[in-house]
């Protein structure tokens, strides 16, 4: 959306490399998106951009669903040990299942009979779950582990 590279245009204005990619399946990605695909594809970038940043800092920054996304990748580099200078949460949710059902999108539907059946289940059925709840407190512990304190 437009106001994502108005934020790109600041941070890049303020001396910040923004590396910013489609989701497999959205935007003018191809194939079908899925937690695992979305989670492998982040840590490739992460890969790409930290083989070519030097000694520069590298942050990640994930904004609603990809606060999913984020969470995943940070946990994966913590358990390989080679975490990012810091995780950036904008709008972040527990679940997606819960971001669904809370979404303002949704709100005319929730309280339909059926709703959990038609619109909840073929999410988290899919493999979708993004349990960010679950895996944070994961993070923080590898994390202060990693550097010894929490940042």
């Amino acid at each position: 959306g437009d106001h994502r590279v108005e934020l790109y245009k600041v941070l890049s204005s303020l001396g910040y490399h923004v590396v910013t990619f489609d989701y497999r399946g959205w935007g003018d990605s191809v194939g079908t998106p899925s937690e695992r695909g979305m989670t492998y594809d982040a840590l490739h970038v992460f890969d790409w951009i930290k083989a070519r940043s030097g000694d520069n800092p590298v942050y990640i920054w994930g904004h609603s669903l990809g606060t999913g996304v984020a969470t995943n990748l940070v946990r994966r580099l913590c358990e390989r040990e080679t975490p990012p200078d810091a995780l950036i949460l904008e709008s972040p949710f527990t679940n997606i299942r819960e971001e669904a059902k809370s979404h303002p999108f949704s709100v005319i539907y929730r309280y339909f009979p059926g709703f959990d059946w038609f619109f909840l289940d073929p999410i988290t059925s899919s493999g979708i779950k993004f349990a960010n709840d679950e895996k944070y407190g994961g993070i923080v512990y590898l994390w202060s582990q990693l550097h010894g304190r929490l940042s």
